[in-house]
């Protein structure tokens, strides 16, 4: 049996930078001709290949603060400013990280959708974020909610968007909710942009390094 081909957030996301990324230079670069689109591509590649470079910084903090709050609220300790705490309570007696998995089959493709939701009970889907600037399209045009809402059936998901003032103080909390969505919808835009992600692979030429080297089962 082939390997089922893994279609996750991540890759959809690189995918769609990898597209849209402008060919201007990237400012403050050891290379003058580092442009962001081939950044970019390099990015997806190594994506793809599975090499993992150094994290970010802003991911990394972003990381600490979910796992704090998740430490916290296993514990039911309430620690920290007003608002920490305010999310502390907001996650409690949730699942933390929780698989959501799905196989679809796209035309003739098997494919499996993998995620992780940063917490879950069923009907309250949420997903953590920390931010320098707060852009309310940035998630509403997201397709994590498409995916996980579809994988999982549900029908409403939650941002809840840590925005900085000075690390690691919280500037403000910000809440976009996704609500009523159309199950049958969600079905046809997912497979849709399956089949778009894989276009785009072919076009750049990196579908065989997809295939061999991020699907793994």
């Amino acid at each position: 049996m082939s390997k089922k081909c893994l279609v996750t957030q991540d890759l959809i996301s690189a995918v769609d930078w990898c597209n849209k990324a402008p060919n201007s230079p990237i400012k403050d670069q050891p290379d003058p001709l580092l442009t962001w689109k081939r950044k970019a591509f390099e990015d997806l590649s190594n994506k793809l290949n599975r090499v993992y470079g150094d994290m970010p910084v802003a991911a990394q903090r972003g990381i600490n603060f979910e796992n704090k709050l998740y430490e916290c609220a296993r514990e039911q300790r309430y620690v920290g400013s007003d608002t920490f705490i305010n999310l502390i309570k907001r996650i409690e007696n949730h699942h933390f990280q929780y698989k959501i998995k799905q196989d679809l089959k796209v035309v003739d493709y098997d494919c499996f959708l993998y995620g992780k939701m940063d917490a879950y009970v069923k009907g309250d889907m949420i997903d953590i974020k920390t931010t320098a600037k707060f852009d309310k399209s940035k998630y509403t045009g997201s397709w994590q909610h498409v995916l996980y809402c579809y994988c999982q059936q549900e029908t409403n998901f939650t941002y809840i968007v840590a925005e900085w003032d000075e690390y690691p103080k919280i500037k403000e909390v910000h809440i976009v909710e996704i609500k009523d969505l159309n199950l049958d919808m969600l079905r046809l835009q997912v497979k849709e942009k399956i089949l778009k992600t894989f276009k785009a692979l072919e076009d750049m030429e990196l579908w065989d390094i997809y295939r061999e080297k991020y699907c793994l089962y």
